[in-house]
């Protein structure tokens, strides 16, 4: 790989000499390279999409000066390090790659500082375990992972601790989990479309990541046949495994389309594919390839995670009346629609570093109860990253790091907005894109926001009501209704809140 880099750079004149190789496969069966660039945190905001292009070009050319009919597709990471960061990396890794000696380890045992020319990350455990690290291969594959992983130069160093220390032991910690990819049985499968599948599905909800091999399986919902522009016959649907739901797309070759047809919803599918993220919302979509009729073994489709339970008192965000005058002149309180009686909605919104739902993090938080119609309760903290934030993002959200720095984590919180939303519906405009970060987060936190109900309002604008386009100003300005201060997220969260009353006042009157 290194290889690679060093006549990249030749190529470049060293202009791009603030990236690293994080990773290389070759996937051979669609004679595809795929590439993941590391690149230094102050660099990533700022790297155009010309020099992306560039990027790409000099890098297909060195794979097909190797192999002319393979082409490359390239990812981009970025790369942050502090002491916190390269503990919790270490910790991972080491679950990952090393359960048995993760059995023996307590996360007091491992501790980053940071140095003048860089990070040292000290072991200071037992006689027996720092023998454990110096006897196997240990040592020199984590200075590999901190190689591909980080610019800043991290050294190792091993103590042996005098005494035992306290602490529950890393294999039994329910803080940071090993993410074991969860298998699914299926039988009686028979091809439809494309190649035979023999791999076992994954969890849906283990899997909402890029990949470029994947194999699920579920219940098809939703199923609509569409055609393009250019008059091309394809499908969307949702995957449903009762872990997760995903959506996907399938364009089937022309001598192809009648086979699919004729599947109809609730039928139970094993699929194979790709895992891509929307150019526009960013949301994960499955790319079908390969289609075959099973039946799924829904006993093994259980998700084992363990999660806590609802916290008995607030801890850091404690939650607020609210009352909004402007309320009261929405709907009388005798006029309140049927619909939200008897209903708790919790309205939602994140600031974010970024659009990307599994590795961006959120910087703020917003939230509004309404219960019965009846705006009751405010959920609002800032939240602090552990990452720089973006110029572009800065100057939509007017949020820096400054105003970050003293905030709480979202570890910190998570607890607190759990307990506000239990029982509630969960809503947003394109919610879809928030749940991604409150999935993935409460679930790294141990937290299970999956089972909360949800209601979007932008899909619902787009199914009854005609405004100029969708976004949240221009549905709320078809009611009548004015955002203040909007992509700031508790005020996005209250014009979110008032035309989602709308939205069930108009939708009563049209049917």
């Amino acid at each position: 790989m290194d290889k690679i880099l060093e006549i990249f750079n030749e190529n470049t004149s060293k202009k791009y000499d603030f990236l690293k190789i994080n990773s290389l496969n070759i996937k051979v069966s669609q004679k595809k390279v795929l590439l993941t660039l590391l690149i230094q945190s102050e660099k990533y905001d700022t790297l155009t999409a010309d020099e992306k292009n560039e990027i790409t070009a000099v890098m297909s050319d060195i794979v097909k000066s190797v192999s002319s009919d393979y082409s490359t597709e390239i990812n981009y990471k970025k790369s942050y390090a502090d002491c916190d960061v390269i503990e919790e990396y270490t910790i991972n890794y080491l679950r990952e790659n090393n359960p048995m000696l993760c059995t023996e380890l307590k996360r007091s045992y491992i501790k980053a500082t940071e140095g003048r020319y860089g990070y040292t990350l000290t072991v200071t455990a037992p006689k027996y375990i720092i023998d454990a690290f110096s006897m196997t291969d240990v040592t020199p594959k984590l200075k590999e992972f901190y190689y591909r992983n980080f610019f800043e130069d991290i050294d190792l160093d091993y103590k042996v601790a005098d005494v035992e220390t306290s602490g529950e032991k890393l294999g039994v910690d329910n803080d940071i989990r090993l993410n074991v990819i969860k298998e699914i049985n299926v039988s009686d499968v028979v091809k439809i479309v494309g190649y035979p599948i023999e791999k076992k599905p994954k969890f849906i909800k283990k899997s909402q990541r890029i990949a470029s091999d994947c194999v699920l399986c579920g219940k098809i919902v939703d199923k609509q046949r569409r055609t393009s522009a250019k008059e091309r016959v394809f499908y969307t649907f949702t995957l449903d495994d009762s872990t997760d739901k995903i959506r996907c797309l399938y364009f089937p070759k022309k001598d192809k389309v009648d086979n699919f047809f004729n599947v109809v919803d609730g039928t139970e599918v094993l699929m194979r594919g790709s895992i891509k993220a929307d150019e526009n919302s960013k949301l994960f979509t499955f790319w079908v390839n390969d289609i075959s009729l099973c039946k799924i073994d829904w006993n093994t489709a259980v998700d084992e995670t363990v999660y806590k339970d609802v916290p008995e008192h607030y801890t850091r965000i404690l939650p607020e009346p609210f009352e909004d005058y402007y309320q009261s002149n929405i709907f009388d309180k005798t006029d309140i629609p049927e619909y939200a009686l008897g209903k708790t909605f919790v309205v939602f919104d994140f600031e974010t570093t970024g659009l990307d739902t599994q590795n961006d993090t959120p910087i703020e938080l917003g939230a509004l109860k309404i219960t019965d119609g009846v705006f009751t309760e405010k959920f609002s903290t800032l939240i602090n990253p552990q990452r720089s934030i973006s110029p572009e993002i800065t100057k939509i959200t007017n949020i820096c790091d400054a105003d970050v720095a003293g905030a709480p984590k979202f570890s910190e919180i998570v607890g607190d907005f759990y307990k506000f939303t239990r029982g509630a519906i969960l809503v947003g405009h394109n919610v879809d894109f928030d749940l991604g970060f409150l999935k993935r987060l409460g679930q790294d936190n141990s937290y299970n926001f999956y089972d909360n109900e949800t209601l979007d309002t932008i899909k619902l604008a787009r199914k009854y009501i005609h405004p100029t386009n969708f976004t949240l100003e221009k549905v709320g300005l078809f009611f009548g209704l004015k955002g203040e201060g909007l992509h700031r997220a508790f005020n996005d969260v209250v014009l979110t809140a008032k035309v989602l009353l709308k939205l069930i006042e108009f939708i009563k009157k049209q049917l």
